[in-house]
């Protein structure tokens, strides 16, 4: 009794195996053609391994379908799952397809018989697509961040605040403070710099001033003057003790 019990638990513990046979043949198969014995039972038993361990994963989301049968899904999700590439070539079988089996000298076998699809009279088909059309590409701005683009006086293409989000009196102060500061009156800039500093009911032009000297550094870069009047903007924002500019706000400079 205690024999059949024990040989029962040895039986219950057994697990197909790659042997040395078919892992030669599975290396010859990709131009390898010396490998030793030792190389083929290690490779063979961790092959055997990655096969248990993906088939038990794969299981898992088969109970979790609450279904009783392994679908080529379910052993994908377990590839991608130990960071595997899926296997490709294999699909769910579609319910109006039925298995045909077929017996050959080497045993049975089981296929899906599918219909043979004749590439020659899809390409002389009489029934051809229509002309679609010359594909065209049509550029257009967007606003990104409360600004969009738009051409200052002095032609420099600076982000300038969407309208609608601003009061007239807010976009008419915006644009004459900007003009102002990008302009040739030099009485007219230095004002515009002092109000930037002392007055306390700009804060909700912030971002649009932030964003204003953000584009414009990346626009007029290579001209010195204009640039140093931008840097002029942001140390007269910087010195207004009613506005404080968060992290988020210098990050977009």
């Amino acid at each position: 009794m205690a024999d059949k019990e024990e040989r029962k638990v040895v039986d219950e513990k057994r697990f197909a195996i790659f042997s040395k046979d078919t892992i030669r043949l599975i290396a010859d198969s990709v131009g390898i053609t010396e490998i030793t014995d030792q190389a083929a039972t290690l490779l063979g038993e961790d092959a055997s391994y990655r096969l248990r361990e993906a088939t038990q994963n794969s299981s898992q989301y088969m109970k979790h379908a609450k279904r009783k049968k392994l679908m080529t899904d379910d052993f994908n999700k377990a590839l991608r799952k130990s960071d595997v590439q899926p296997v490709y070539g294999h699909r769910p079988v579609d319910p109006e397809q039925v298995w045909t089996y077929q017996q050959t000298k080497d045993g049975q076998i089981m296929f899906l018989d599918e219909a043979d699809i004749n590439l020659e009279d899809i390409a002389l088909d009489s029934n051809i697509p229509s002309n679609p059309g010359a594909v065209s590409i049509k550029a257009h701005w967007l606003a990104v961040e409360g600004s969009s683009k738009s051409q200052t006086s002095q032609g420099l293409t600076l982000g300038k605040p969407i309208e609608k989000k601003l009061s007239a009196e807010m976009q008419t102060y915006f644009d004459r403070i900007t003009n102002s500061i990008l302009g040739k009156d030099e009485e007219l800039m230095k004002l515009a710099f002092t109000d930037l500093r002392t007055n306390a009911q700009i804060i909700p032009l912030l971002p649009y001033f932030v964003s204003f000297i953000s584009n414009g550094v990346k626009t007029v870069s290579h001209d010195l003057k204009q640039l140093t009047k931008l840097l002029h903007t942001l140390r007269a924002l910087l010195n207004n003790t009613s506005l404080y500019l968060e992290p988020p706000a210098l990050c977009m400079l």
